[in-house]
């Protein structure tokens, strides 16, 4: 008995302690990991305004939603596509017909006036399975994203995208212009003059009609100028928002979030 006591004890202390030192080793690894994240968003905070952090993450949140209602609709649409593609392959040739595709009484078979339009109806149904499916595996494979509203509603902390016509009014300096645009959700002829911060001014010129509608801005308030006739106008203040920041800041806390649990449940 001692002996058999003495064997499993020279395989098994080993293994203890290869056991403890691998856990430790993946500990101090983890710890590593935690503080490299929390030293990022400690150098990154001030950069990260609160607000447009959570008016992100409202859009983030209305975007998952629609997302999973389109594969919905998506994966309904294919299942149409293959249904119909099975009854382009079973369909008869009746040369009675003159009008293309027709469909039986029964609405469960078609019939084609040639063999021509049915190689053709054929073709385009598989065309359109092959499309529908190439959709459905990018929506599920891309994660969602914020769509933001390209019409919104001007007032200070609203957040989204700028209607294509914009006008320069007048250009301030190399990062700021003051300009004409269309904010209101629903008519097209309500104008604004707004202050436009963030966006590279040395390729336009006053009067110019240009497009912003690929960057997203956050009303951050308001902004006196001075009009040419010396009067003092207010206005509201569109700071162009850094995308990629925001991203790297949420995933940051995201995979922080993650090491933490990782090192809680090494320490149980």
């Amino acid at each position: 008995m001692r002996k058999k006591i003495l064997i499993l004890s020279v395989f098994l202390i080993p293994l203890c302690l290869f056991a403890v030192e691998n856990k430790t080793e993946q500990k101090e690894k983890i710890i590593l990991k935690i503080e490299k994240f929390k030293n990022y968003l400690d150098k990154h905070e001030t950069r990260i305004n609160k607000d447009v952090l959570k008016n992100i993450k409202a859009y983030l949140i209305k975007s998952k939603k629609e997302k999973v209602v389109t594969i919905k609709w998506r994966k309904l649409s294919l299942k149409q596509a293959v249904d119909r593609l099975r009854k382009c392959l079973v369909g008869k040739v009746t040369y009675h017909g003159i009008y293309g595709i027709v469909h039986s009484g029964d609405r469960k078979t078609v019939e084609f006036p040639t063999k021509n339009v049915k190689s053709n109806a054929i073709a385009s149904s598989e065309k359109n399975v092959k499309k529908l499916k190439k959709e459905l595996a990018h929506l599920k494979k891309t994660a969602y994203y914020a769509r933001f509203p390209h019409r919104f509603k001007p007032k200070v902390d609203s957040i989204g995208r700028l209607h294509d016509k914009i006008t320069i009014i007048q250009i301030i300096d190399e990062k700021v212009m003051i300009c004409k645009v269309y904010l209101n959700e629903r008519y097209y002829e309500d104008e604004y003059n707004v202050w436009i911060k963030g966006i590279k001014t040395d390729k336009y010129t006053d009067d110019d009609v240009i497009s912003l509608s690929k960057y997203v801005f956050y009303v951050s308030g308001t902004k006196q100028y001075k009009t040419v006739r010396g009067s003092r106008r207010t206005i509201l203040e569109f700071e162009k928002i850094r995308m990629s920041d925001y991203k790297k800041y949420n995933k940051a806390k995201k995979l922080l979030k993650k090491y933490k649990s990782k090192l809680k449940k090494l320490e149980m």
